[in-house]
């Protein structure tokens, strides 16, 4: 593969693609999985169509009506060579006419053959793509061409068809482990007992073997041609772990040749299979690393975005007191997100799967804190919001008083009180993003502060589905910014990192002196004070100093350790 560091990444400073608006049926709906856009229909059977923007201009002849319950239809149902299940189908009479697609039912879950069974890991380069891991691997080759010069040529994907028909996991050889283990590694739901079916378009040829064959091409030429396909999905950063000449469609010049490309004399071929389709490891590490600078870039522009700027249609811009944020829903639980600032790019860093299944590390006794590094390579802190809860004393007195009649701030709140600190001049940890889980949890008992639900009755989101940003039986999760260093110093040189230590540790280890730990929770309280915010429960846990990559202490402009507020549960905007 070639150099990739310069070459243009295909993230950064490219144009959001989605599929526009105006091409949405009334009956679908937009949805984004694995980076691919996709207008999700339900069938009449109850199954779900999840068509791409190759298949929108089809999108009637590809209802399973026309093709996968057409009784009729099945004697033009003509099974093609390989190991798995697919047909090449005539379509029934639509608007536009017949169609020739193909048809392959996943295999995702099931052995590979000639592998053991019983060996498998998340990395096993041997196991079957799931559906939507397939498309978007796909969709990233054909993408590719503006990257570098050159591509490589695919028939195109067109749909996905989940059937609703219930199956047994043991009739078709799927292994529930495998599945798991596979949704822990993914960015999308795969359901145990429903098949999945990918439709791609129908490419004119025949493969290289059966060239082969009819042609009397020899062992050695289709070596060759297999070698250079080889090569051309290596040059742009891919490997098929399954590579063999019935996956290489070519067409017939005459009784004895090929059809030759315009620029060169090679043979014009298109590829057909993706099921054990990978990034090679540099692409995979020149992807991971693309992501993470231009999360850095955006990060520091979260707010510069201009309002005017379209929006992909599945995204809105909403402020909730006072904070802008980029709102959407998430396909893979049916949950919400808002992500801070007006950057629509940063949504998809912050959808569940690419942090709530990743290792992470409880950071507090008292609550639901966790550190964990994203798919993205991103560090990021979540924390469970314990909204609508009652806080709970074994002892009464003035100071939990006022924590009782204040209760629990909403996530929303917090994300306002931090940003409005660091305009006003106190630093804080950085708010990232806001989720709401898809399914409701059963309260506890200590859930029973409904004030924060009435107050925020009246923020309503937009969209079909019209729902307040804050609803009562759902857990919500506000998640952080790791502190490891300001966003703008890690936007032009990302390493040398900042390491953050809470003033209790810091004085308990010696880090700071008593005196100075004295002043600075003084210094920081009476910051509060003066910008009309209270701590009900004032904790030196709730203010961190920070240490450069040499171990050395970060002074604010006064000479002082610089102080940054990371508790906001308990914050009040004191009365005028």
């Amino acid at each position: 593969m070639k150099n990739l560091s310069k070459k243009k990444t295909p993230f950064l400073n490219r144009p959001y693609v989605y599929i526009k608006p105006e091409d949405v049926p009334e009956h679908g709906r937009l949805v984004k999985v694995l980076g691919v856009d996709y207008v999700h229909l339900r069938t009449r059977d109850g199954g779900d169509l999840y068509v791409t923007q190759h298949g929108l201009p089809h999108l009637t002849t590809l209802s399973p009506e026309s093709w996968y319950y057409n009784q009729e239809l099945h004697s033009l149902w003509e099974r093609l060579n390989g190991s798995g299940t697919l047909y090449r189908v005539r379509t029934k009479n639509a608007k536009k006419g017949k169609i020739d697609i193909v048809v392959k039912w996943s295999r995702v879950g099931q052995d590979f053959p000639g592998r053991d069974p019983d060996v498998f890991n998340e990395s096993d380069l041997s196991e079957f793509n799931s559906p939507f891991e397939e498309v978007s691997l796909l969709m990233e080759m054909r993408n590719s061409r503006f990257e570098s010069p050159g591509h490589v040529r695919t028939h195109k994907p067109l749909a996905i068809y989940v059937p609703a028909e219930r199956v047994n996991p043991d009739m078709i050889g799927r292994r529930t482990y495998k599945i798991e283990l596979k949704m822990r590694s993914l960015d999308v739901e795969i359901d145990l007992y429903r098949n999945y079916v990918l439709i791609y378009e129908w490419v004119k040829g025949i493969d290289a073997a059966q060239a082969s064959r009819e042609l009397g091409l020899s062992s050695e030429y289709i070596k060759d041609l297999t070698l250079k396909v080889d090569g051309d999905l290596s040059a742009k950063g891919f490997r098929d772990h399954d590579r063999k000449p019935n996956h290489i469609i070519v067409r017939p010049k005459d009784s004895t040749s090929l059809v030759p490309c315009k620029k060169s004399q090679d043979p014009l071929y298109a590829y057909i299979d993706f099921e054990m389709l990978r990034r090679t490891p540099e692409r995979e590490k020149w992807v991971k690393e693309s992501k993470r600078a231009e999360y850095l870039l955006r990060q520091r522009d979260r707010f510069k975005v201009q309002k005017s700027k379209e929006l992909p249609s599945h995204l809105d811009l909403v402020n909730i007191l006072g904070v802008d944020y980029i709102f959407g829903h998430v396909e893979s639980t049916e949950g919400m997100l808002w992500v801070v600032g007006r950057d629509p790019f940063l949504f998809d860093y912050f959808l569940p799967e690419r942090w709530i299944r990743t290792p992470r590390t409880k950071i507090s006794h008292s609550s639901e804190i966790y550190h964990t590094t994203t798919k993205d390579d991103i560090h990021i802190v979540w924390k469970v919001s314990r909204v609508g809860e009652k806080p709970v004393f074994f002892e009464q007195d003035e100071k939990r008083s006022k924590i009782l009649h204040h209760g629990y701030n909403s996530p929303f709140e917090e994300i306002s009180l931090a940003l409005e600190l660091s305009k006003q001049g106190l630093p804080t940890i950085y708010p990232r993003a806001i989720y709401r889980s898809g399914n409701k949890v059963t309260p506890s008992e200590y859930i029973s502060d409904d004030r924060r639900y009435d107050t925020h009755k009246d923020i309503i989101m937009p969209g079909d589905r019209q729902r307040p940003a804050l609803q009562k039986g759902y857990s919500y999760i506000i998640i952080w910014g790791y502190w490891n260093g300001p966003d703008e110093l890690l936007a032009v040189r990302d390493g040398e990192y900042y390491s953050g230590i809470n003033l209790m540790h810091a004085h308990l280890t010696k880090v700071i002196s008593q005196e100075t730990f004295d002043e600075l929770m003084r210094r920081e309280n009476e910051k509060l004070v003066s910008m009309g915010i209270e701590d009900l429960n004032l904790r030196a846990e709730h203010f961190m100093i920070s240490l450069d990559h040499k171990g050395n202490l970060i002074a604010g402009a006064d000479g002082k350790p610089e102080v940054r507020c990371c508790n906001f549960e308990f914050l009040r905007r004191l009365a005028p």
